[in-house]
């Protein structure tokens, strides 16, 4: 059982237009399966399968044996066949809104379950981006879905010459990134840009983050321009259950109080995430 052991999972990167997703889990646990599929509109449907391995500084994922993996899209199934020495497959359904998206794969005598909605792209507003000082400061204005709770996360990009999108380091000091987590601690912001929209109820909003630009300068090469890309996800409630107990992870004073988290799963049979991401993308 995963439950009751010490583990950390980090989302390292997310990246829907030309990006991949990595994750890196230390977890004192050997060969468990983990499953995990993040699905973005008009994108093929690809799904990772690895096992874990033993808790170490340099532990990473490694590949989990043959196993049969099916998706079942709106009632219709396909299975493809993950041979050993392989993490992933994709599958030749691309993804659309509204899609209910069922993932299946069986390892040996195991098999996990996850599933989710692929649901509407955000509703983003004018993008302004200023630099005043040592920053580039940046104001957008996000449209709430009042039928629904939802929950955002803010990214920044550069687009290098050769069309590859680098991810910029940001503050997100707007209040409506932080949460009230206990009593006793003052409200904890999401470092990665992360948050509901509790504060929003259905209204527009208008969300302050900055950009460094000590960081952008050591990205750009000599004599290139910034090309600033701004991406608003819109996560399942189960993508944002897993980044609030990655913070949680990451927070000595957090742990004191609560003791050491479990990172939260959809997955049955298993660990993982499987999650329906759609995501607006502003270009200057």
């Amino acid at each position: 059982k995963l439950a009751p052991l010490a583990y950390k999972l980090l989302i390292i990167a997310l990246l829907a237009v030309g990006c991949e997703t990595e994750i890196d889990l230390d977890i004192e646990a050997q060969h468990e399966p983990v499953l995990t599929s993040f699905v973005y509109a008009d994108s093929l449907v690809r799904v990772n399968l690895y096992g874990t391995t033993t808790f170490s500084d340099t532990a990473d994922f490694t590949t989990i044996g043959e196993a049969e993996i099916s998706l079942e899209v709106n009632g219709r199934r396909q299975t493809k066949h993950l041979a050993d020495g392989e993490t992933s497959v994709v599958f030749d359904h691309r993804a659309q809104t509204d899609d209910e998206i069922s993932i299946e794969a069986t390892v040996g005598s195991t098999t996990l379950r996850g599933s989710t909605t692929l649901l509407e792209p955000p509703i983003v507003g004018v993008l302004q981006a200023d630099t005043i000082g040592n920053e580039i400061v940046c104001m957008l204005r996000l449209q709430d879905f009042p039928q629904s709770v939802d929950f955002y996360q803010i990214m920044a990009f550069h687009a290098d010459r050769n069309g590859q999108r680098q991810r910029l380091a940001c503050n997100y000091t707007d209040y409506i990134f932080r949460y009230e987590i206990s009593d006793i601690i003052p409200p904890v912001s999401h470092s990665n840009g992360s948050f509901s929209d509790e504060l929003m109820r259905g209204t527009w909003r208008t969300i302050r983050f900055e950009i460094p630009l000590a960081g952008v300068d050591e990205l750009l090469a000599e004599g290139e321009p910034l090309r600033l890309q701004i991406a608003v996800l819109r996560h399942t409630r189960d993508f944002y259950r897993m980044h609030r107990s990655l913070l949680t992870t990451e927070n000595e004073q957090l742990q004191a109080v609560l003791g050491i988290p479990t990172i939260h799963s959809n997955v049955s049979g298993g660990y993982g995430i499987v999650s329906g991401i759609a995501i607006t993308t502003l270009e200057f």
